[in-house]
């Protein structure tokens, strides 16, 4: 009794106003970091902290969705057991770099952290050739979800999961909201590249297992490029998605051992939507539905 009611006190409730309250603060389990509800400009934020499994550090919004982080404003975080929640990236400019990562530095990173109610709208620079991420997921056993990505602009894939050789990330995205996502062109009209909304390892890293699962998650209107999802890696699984009205594939372009199972695709008839590409060996794609989806501009598309 002595030690768990000593260990209760010892958490506290702190309401701040700057990431440089954030930065600069000693953090221990249990601890919430209540942000102040109002604009947020210019703001980064650099989280590194560890919480336990039952006594997680909060990182929250004093009113979900109050908080708006603008301009060159992110979050980045590094450690264990952390939780952001309610905040609202909404009309940035930040160029080259994430909104949200989960690494504060190449050698600290993010572990059985999570990111939950939070939106990113309209945060693009001004040059929409820049290649950014909206979020960037790096360590292991983190968790996306019941957040909302609309309106990416600019090259650069929506969110991605790097992996580390000897790591398996086991990471999950689950019930969240994609949505409207135009493609960048290049001089000839053709679509530019990486502008997937989530890809899972790179060409480099194909043959590891990440063991991602990615479920219960809508895409509506994710026209960046052919591969919606771009797979590059082992052993994940896609279940349980609806794809709405998309120009582009759920792509299993490298990798092996992954499981398509229980999605949805609603082409409504639209030029170039699709349902999945399969390359690779050992997949199992089975039990999805398919619905009015007009494949046949393949011929337009350069990269197949």
């Amino acid at each position: 009794m002595f030690v768990v009611c000593s260990f209760a006190i010892s958490a506290k409730i702190s309401l701040v106003s700057f990431a440089s309250e954030i930065n600069a603060g000693s953090w221990t389990a249990g601890d919430t970091i209540l942000m102040k509800n109002g604009s947020w400009f210019n703001q980064s934020i650099t989280l590194k902290a560890n919480g336990t499994v039952s006594e997680p550090i909060v990182l929250l919004a004093q009113t979900p969705g109050q908080v708006v982080l603008s301009g060159s404003s992110r979050l980045a975080f590094s450690g264990s057991y952390l939780v952001a929640s309610g905040l609202y990236f909404k009309d940035g400019t930040l160029s080259g770099t994430e909104v949200i990562s989960f690494r504060t530095s190449s050698t600290e990173f993010a572990n059985h952290c999570r990111v939950t109610n939070t939106a990113i709208l309209n945060c693009n620079p001004a040059d929409a050739t820049v290649d950014s991420k909206w979020v960037s997921l790096y360590g292991e056993s983190n968790q996306v979800d019941h957040c909302s990505f609309q309106n990416k602009t600019n090259s650069g894939t929506l969110l991605v999961v790097w992996l580390k050789s000897g790591i398996v990330p086991k990471h999950l995205i689950e019930e969240n909201y994609f949505g409207y996502r135009n493609a960048n062109l290049d001089a000839s009209g053709g679509e530019l590249n990486g502008q997937e909304i989530i890809r899972i390892g790179d060409s480099s890293t194909s043959m590891q297992t990440a063991s991602v699962t990615v479920r219960g998650n809508i895409f509506e209107k994710c026209n960046g490029e052919i591969e919606i999802i771009s797979n590059k890696s082992c052993g994940n699984l896609y279940f349980n998605n609806l794809f709405l009205e998309c120009v582009g594939m759920l792509t299993l372009r490298h990798g092996n051992n992954c499981t398509v199972e229980g999605n949805y695709f609603l082409g409504n008839g639209l030029s170039s939507t699709g349902g999945v590409r399969i390359i690779g060996e050992n997949h199992k794609v089975f039990n999805n539905y398919f619905e009015k989806c007009n494949i046949l501009d393949l011929t337009s598309v350069k990269r197949l």
